[in-house]
């Protein structure tokens, strides 16, 4: 520990047979032994938080809760880089530790931004997001925080190359099939039963009838009354499953730095949805379709299905 510049600490622990979260590293006496070394030698910690459940992740309190009183003030005054395992988030969080790193090694330039080849928001340029249609994106004003989202992606695509981000919460705008996508947030608010769910469940519903690809964005920021997955489809109406709600798979949104990361994303998906439109999904379109898998040879659809898979990863933690 005396010949090391800097310490990173990697958080992670387990929920027990009663759903209670535990601190791993907390509870292991070889992990507090490195800890109070560090700290007895004033070497900078970095937290390093895994977010995964089927990792091991469990929420920071979890961890602070169980750290003995005489490493509190070391490990509440260290950075914490969440660490996402989905690769265009870990490699912002790479990013992150990469920052935090040369910086308690005191290197020249440490205040500089740091470039990695396969970073989303640097390596590749802004979709094109070209249609003939009115607007990019619907946004339902009966889907909370669906508006905010819709705001943010517009300030996301900026650049002189591109005219904007078209958006309309008008719902005559969806009827008259002038929407290329619809955005659909998700989070504990989505379908809690009352007026204002079935409100948006009717808009899908039509949106889902005539075509409209819904561009799915699945709230996994801390106070933003956040779902696992699993939790989003036991409150999703069944008809809307049934009609292939989640044909796509959803966008996580993640907060601090990792954000930017999940609006470049749902942009890049909204892309894919505008370049290979979803088919309308009316009982004719269904029919058909179903006639024409029948018909397909096993290998033909297994290329065909790979072909139509989408590019983005989802969020079920």
């Amino acid at each position: 520990m005396s010949n090391s510049s800097a310490v990173i600490v990697f958080l992670t622990g387990h929920v027990d047979d009663e759903g209670v979260a535990v601190s791993d590293y907390m509870k292991s006496n070889n992990c507090l032994v490195e800890l109070r070394a560090a700290a007895a030698h004033a070497r900078p910690v970095i937290l390093l938080l895994e977010t995964d459940p089927t990792h091991g992740g469990v929420s920071l309190e979890t961890h602070t809760a169980a750290c003995p009183a005489d490493l509190l003030p070391t490990v509440l005054g260290a950075p914490v880089v969440p660490w996402h395992r989905l690769k265009d988030f870990q490699i912002c969080s790479m990013l992150l530790l990469i920052q935090q790193l040369v910086t308690a090694w005191g290197a020249p330039g440490a205040d500089r931004t740091i470039f990695i080849p396969e970073d989303r928001l640097r390596s590749s340029p802004l979709p094109q997001l070209q249609t003939k249609r009115s607007y990019h994106l619907y946004h339902s004003a009966s889907n909370p925080c669906a508006a905010a989202i819709a705001a943010d992606l517009e300030a996301q695509f900026v650049s002189p190359n591109h005219s904007g981000l078209r958006t309309t919460a008008e719902p005559e705008h969806l009827r008259h099939d002038a929407c290329a996508a619809f955005l659909l947030y998700l989070n504990a608010e989505t379908f809690a039963p009352g007026a204002r769910a079935d409100t948006l469940v009717s808009e899908l519903e039509a949106a889902l009838e005539a075509g409209t690809g819904l561009l799915l964005a699945h709230e996994r920021r801390d106070g933003w009354r956040r779902l696992t997955f699993d939790e989003i489809i036991v409150a999703t109406p069944e008809g809307l499953k049934t009609a292939g709600a989640y044909r796509r798979i959803a966008t996580a949104l993640h907060g601090g730095r990792h954000y930017a990361v999940s609006l470049r994303l749902l942009l890049d998906e909204l892309d894919l949805l505008i370049r290979r439109p979803v088919r309308s999904h009316s009982l004719l379109g269904t029919v058909l379709r179903k006639t024409s898998e029948a018909g397909s040879s096993s290998g033909d659809l297994m290329r065909r299905r790979k072909r139509e898979s989408p590019r983005l990863g989802s969020s079920s933690v």
